[in-house]
This record gives structure tokens, sequence and C-alpha cells, in this order.
């Protein structure tokens, strides 16, 4: 069943609790995170800026500031406060099961798939998909395009759905990565199968997909236009060019994930996390990088969220230690501070919007307002659609809290 399927459920940027049929996100989370006590950060923040120790235990912060009824009001008040120990392995699942970009939000837990109100047209596809056995019941990984908007899927039975679209059938696909920044080229959906080979295709002109040649047992990948950055099994990383133009990065080893950002023709830097929680940059094509250098001196990350100007990393703990450029504009800036500066507790995030541990949804994360149990199949007369139609609704502050509760599934 969908949930919520009336819009008493939405209002002002928070789900409406219903006192009968409501639990807390946190209570489906549990799986997500090893918990523990909360560990010191022991990056170098000399110039770029780590989380305050104080903010480390002060999820339970929640305050009502919209005059709301206390008791129809989602909230952090009154829960205990659940600290995490991520490892890297757990970052990159959880991350691959989230997105948040702007204002388009996925998330996919178990059986359950969550959405915000934008992103309502590939939400309402992959059910279809699902319901005529095109699309399996449990989501491995998420992505949303950049220009178009599009939802991307990818299943635990290795199915790649790009907009209710299925370019890559057979292909048993294992991770995705996509870069789409107009309606015309250069737009990329890269694909790694379970076999750790690499297979590209263009969506907006969508063909046999081809295969990357010279490259075996890749496990994670990156792309930026052109530029497809990898890492393979066994820790060794580098980028290809195109279909067949190979480079390695000389003295890379231990990489657990990779991370590419591109500027036009300006620069392309890849930053790689190796599996002790330090990083290592290197810019391959151009001279004009702004990334900050300061990621180099950090330690205990476990994921990385890189943009132009920019670099955060979650730390096993869930705070954030972030550098910004001198160059980025002030508003930018202070948005990014307002965010990786004052989330806590974080199991997977973006510069829009994270998850906390105990269910708490920072920044426009706050709008995954929609759920469907994917093991209920959706039907011709089903009126879900126009149900879902919510009233326009407010986002508080960027770096308030609220928690998500949902109807319990019948």
């Amino acid at each position: 069943m969908l949930y919520p399927n009336n819009r008493k459920y939405i209002k002002k940027g928070k789900l409406m609790k219903n006192k009968a049929f409501t639990i807390m996100l946190a209570s489906i989370m549990l799986a997500l995170t090893a918990c523990g006590s909360t560990s010191e950060s022991t990056a170098d923040n000399s110039t770029s800026v780590g989380q305050e120790t104080d903010n480390a235990g002060n999820a339970d912060t929640n305050t009502q500031e919209d005059g709301s009824d206390a008791d129809n009001t989602s909230s952090t008040a009154g829960k205990s406060f659940q600290t995490v120990n991520l490892t890297i392995e757990d970052a990159i699942d959880n991350h691959m099961r989230y997105v948040c970009e702007g204002y388009y939000s996925l998330y996919a837990k178990d059986n359950l798939l969550y959405s915000s109100g934008n992103c309502f047209g590939s939400f309402y596809s992959y059910l279809w998909n699902v319901s005529n056995g095109e699309a399996g019941t449990q989501v491995k990984q998420v992505d949303i395009t950049d220009y178009t908007q599009y939802g991307i899927l990818l299943d635990t039975d290795g199915n790649l759905l790009y907009n209710g679209m299925n370019f890559f059938e057979g292909y048993n696909v294992a991770y995705f990565s996509c870069f789409v920044i107009n309606n015309v080229d250069p737009q990329r959906l890269v694909a790694v199968t379970s076999d750790g080979d690499i297979y590209i295709v263009n969506p907006s002109d969508p063909e046999e997909p081809r295969h990357v040649d010279g490259l075996q047992n890749v496990k994670y990948v990156d792309v930026s236009c052109e530029t497809i950055a990898f890492v393979r099994e066994d820790g060794s990383a580098g980028y290809a060019i195109g279909y067949s133009e190979i480079h390695e990065l000389d003295g890379w080893s231990d990489i657990s994930m990779i991370y590419i950002y591109g500027r036009d023709d300006e620069f392309t830097d890849v930053v790689g996390l190796k599996s002790d929680g330090t990083l290592v940059m290197e810019t391959i094509d151009g001279s004009g990088s702004i990334t900050p250098n300061d990621l180099l001196s950090w330690s205990d990350i476990v994921y990385v969220d890189l943009g132009y100007g920019y670099v955060a990393g979650l730390q096993s703990n869930g705070s954030y230690v972030y550098a910004i450029s001198d160059e980025l504009d002030e508003y930018s800036a202070k948005e990014l501070e307002e965010s990786y500066g004052t989330w806590t507790n974080v199991i997977a995030g973006s510069s829009s919007g994270a998850i906390g541990a105990d269910g708490t949804l920072y920044g426009l994360a706050q709008q995954l307002a929609y759920i469907w149990d994917l093991t209920e199949p959706v039907s011709e007369d089903w009126e879900g659609a126009d149900a879902l139609q919510a009233e326009e609704y407010e986002l508080d502050e960027h770096n308030q809290e609220y928690s998500l509760t949902l109807p319990t599934i019948p």
C-alpha cells in the first residue's frame, strides 16, 4: 500500500503522525549501521572544518517553529539517541540506496521505496516495473539525473531501470553511474556487470550497450562527461576516456571507492577513498582545479561528497569534515556550512539533505513523503496517482531537523 494516500500526512515539510498507525524510520534502518560509541575525528582541520563535538549528541533538538500541534507532528523529542560507527562498506551501501539532488530524493530499504513528490514519475514507473515482473522488490541502488531529473533504480537481481526503461536487459548489472548535463550529448549511463565489465549507453539515443575494452574486475565507477573513473576489486584504480583509452592512476592502491568531478574544459579531478579512511586526489585534466587539497590530511573517512569548489568527508561517527574553496560564491559556501557543519549522526547524505541513524531527516531529505511496499502490486484501477497530488508545503531552514514517521504496513 502507498503511504500517505491522503493529504493529512503532509504539512509544512514534515509527515504528520497518526497515533494508531506510526513507526519511526529508525525501526527499519537498524540494519543500516552497526551502532556503537561515537569516535573522535582525527582529521587535521587547520584550513577545513570538522564537526563540533558539542553537536555530536544533540539530535533531540527539534522545535516546533510553525505552531503546529505537537501531538500530530513528527519530532525527535523523547527518542533514544542512536550513535553510529560506520565502516566504509556500510557507508557505500547506505549511499547506494539514497540520493538527494536538490528537491529530488529517493531512498530504498528492504522492500520499501521512498520518494519526494518531484520524483513521483520515476517512482510510479518503478512500481509498474515491479508489478509487471520487470524489476525486483528490493532496490540496491538509486540515482537521479542532473538535468532531466529521471530516477534510475537498480534492483538486487541486476535489472537497471532508467525512468522505467531497461537498456541493459540480461546484463546482470551490479553498479552504475550516470552523467546527464542536458538533453543532448554527452549523456552516459555506465553499468558495471557482476563479471566486472563496463558497458555504456547514451540514454538520449539508446542502442545496444557498448563495452569498454581493456578493463576487467571493475567494482565501482564514477562518470563525468566522457571520463569514467574506476576502481577494481584489487583496489587499483584508473580512468577511461571513451570506450578504449585506459589510464592507470599510478601509485594508487587499496582504494575502496572513487569519485570524479569535472568542470567544462577547466579541470577534472579524481578522488580515491583508501581502505584506511584516508584520501588521495589527482587532477587528470586541465590546470584550473579549485578542489581544496585539505582532504589529503583527513582520516577516518567512510564516504566523500565532491562538487565544484568543495569536498566533504563523512566520518565513521556520522559527522562531517569539509573544506570550501575561497573561489566559491558566498551563498553556496553558506549553504554548505549550514549542511555539513550542523548535521550529525548521518548514515547517508549529500549537500542537499541527509538521513540520521535515528530517522532524522536533514535539509531537503525532509521531502521523502511517499512510501511504497514493493511486495504490494499496483493495479489498473489504482487511484493513488491522483491521491498523491499533495498540497504545497513549506520547508523550514536548511539545517532544521524533522523525523520521518510512517503508517505501519498492514
